[in-house]
C-alpha cells in the first residue's frame, strides 16, 4: 500500500504505524481535507507535501478517496525565511530602547511593542485599537491631530516629531516620533510604521539650561545698571 512505499515513518525518523497514518484516516472520514505531510523519495530523502483529499461516496458511505500531492519544498522554505525574519525583528524590537508601532490608515494602533509600558505604563493591549491623540492632553491631541492628517493626506515621512504624551499614572511624558508611510502591494496608503523615544529628560535639561543663560543675562544686566548708577 502507499504508505508502506512512501509514508513509512515520521520525518525524524520513528516507524509511523499504518493504522497511525493521518493520510488513511481523513480519506475514511468522509470529509474533504487538505494536510501538510512529509513523503519519503525512493532515494530516502524527504518531500514536504501538501495533500488534497476528497471521499467519494456512495450515500452516506465512504467507497474510496481522490487523493492528490503536491511538493511544497519552496513553499516552506519561503515560510521559514519570513518566520526567521520575523523573529530577527522581534529580537531587535526587544533590544531596542525605542517605542516601535503601527497605525493604520485612520491613525488607529494596529501594533503597539512592549516597550511601550516602560514609556507610559501601558501593556500594549491597552493600547491597541486607540490612537496616539488618546494618549495626550487635550490641546496636544488637537496639535498632533492636525499634523498627522496633513502628513497622511500627502503620504509623507516624518521624523523628530516632540509631543506630549500622558502617562498611565497621570504624568506628562515627552516623546520624539518618526515615522514612514506602509503601503500595500496595489500601493494604497496602510498607515504608518514608526518609533518614538523618551527625551523628557533632555527637555528637562534643555530648560534647565535656558533658565540659566536667563538668570545669567539678568544678573549681567543688573551689573551693568549697578555700574551704570555709580558713574
Amino acid at each position: 500500500e502507499s504508505h508502506a512505499l512512501f509514508h513509512h515513518h515520521h520525518p525524524d525518523g520513528r516507524y509511523y504505524p499504518a493504522h497511525e497514518c493521518t493520510v488513511d484516516r481523513a480519506a475514511l472520514s468522509g470529509n474533504a481535507q487538505l494536510l501538510e505531510e512529509f513523503f519519503w523519495r525512493k532515494d530516502g530523502s524527504l518531500l514536504p507535501v501538501s495533500v488534497n483529499i476528497s471521499p467519494i461516496l456512495q450515500g452516506q458511505r465512504v467507497v474510496g478517496s481522490v487523493i492528490s500531492f503536491r511538493d511544497i519544498t519552496e513553499e516552506l522554505r519561503i515560510r521559514r525565511a519570513l518566520q526567521d525574519s520575523q523573529e530577527r525583528q522581534n529580537r531587535i524590537i526587544d533590544l531596542t530602547s525605542d517605542w516601535v508601532w503601527e497605525v493604520d490608515a485612520k491613525g488607529v494602533y494596529r501594533y503597539v511593542s512592549e516597550r511601550i509600558f516602560d514609556l507610559l505604563g501601558y501593556a500594549p493591549h491597552e493600547v491597541i485599537g486607540k490612537t496616539p491623540f488618546d494618549l495626550m492632553p487635550a490641546a496636544e491631541a488637537l496639535r498632533l491631530g492636525k499634523f498627522f492628517k496633513n502628513a497622511s493626506a500627502k503620504r509623507k515621512s516624518f521624523a523628530f516629531v516632540e509631543s506630549i504624551n500622558l502617562h498611565q499614572n497621570g504624568s506628562h511624558v515627552t516623546l520624539e516620533t518618526s515615522a514612514t508611510p506602509m503601503f500595500d502591494q496595489n500601493g494604497h496608503f496602510k498607515g504608518y510604521r514608526g518609533i518614538g523615544r523618551d527625551i523628557s529628560e533632555r527637555k528637562r535639561a534643555e530648560q534647565a539650561l535656558l533658565s540659566s543663560r536667563e538668570l545669567y543675562r539678568t544678573l549681567v544686566d543688573n551689573i551693568d545698571l549697578g555700574i551704570g548708577l555709580v558713574d
